[in-house]
């Protein structure tokens, strides 16, 4: 049993806020032109979708953040080193969902700095890809989780 199956009130509703979060800003945006590359995209659209996507996740005005520098942000949240919402502490560290994402974006952050100098061969870029949707799916799973109940 997980912390989304065993959480009950303030904790869980803080774990649902913290996760639709992460699902926006890192779930939403670390595929965001990926997931709508025609499957004819050529190798050359395939990796500027992904640089796009990977090393500027997310942006505003005042700057721009890649994937791991979101992750990182959330991931704190998550492993009970900082309070949710409240002041609520969860630790999801040990539970296969948080695994799973941990693990792609540890993956994925290996291979920026090829892919941030454009060393990032072509097998490269699909595996970026492969990361990226898989850490996408992970955030969407896990807060239709927390969702349903």
């Amino acid at each position: 049993m997980d912390a989304v199956d065993r959480l009950q009130g303030p904790e869980r509703q803080a774990l649902l806020v913290h996760v639709g979060r992460l699902k926006h800003d890192l779930g939403k945006y670390i595929a965001f032109q990926i997931r709508w590359l025609d499957p004819a995209a050529t190798a050359e659209q395939r990796r500027s979708a992904l640089i796009s996507d990977v090393l500027s996740t997310r942006r505003s005005r005042d700057r721009t953040d890649d994937a791991a520098t979101v992750w990182r942000e959330f991931r704190s949240g998550l492993t009970g080193q900082t309070p949710l919402d409240g002041g609520v502490f969860v630790d999801c560290s040990k539970d296969p969902w948080f695994i799973e994402l941990d693990e792609a974006m540890a993956r994925l952050e290996t291979g920026m700095p090829a892919l941030s100098s454009g060393r990032a061969g072509d097998d490269e870029v699909e595996q970026g890809i492969r990361e990226a949707l898989a850490v996408a799916e992970g955030c969407r799973g896990v807060h239709n989780r927390l969702m349903r109940g």
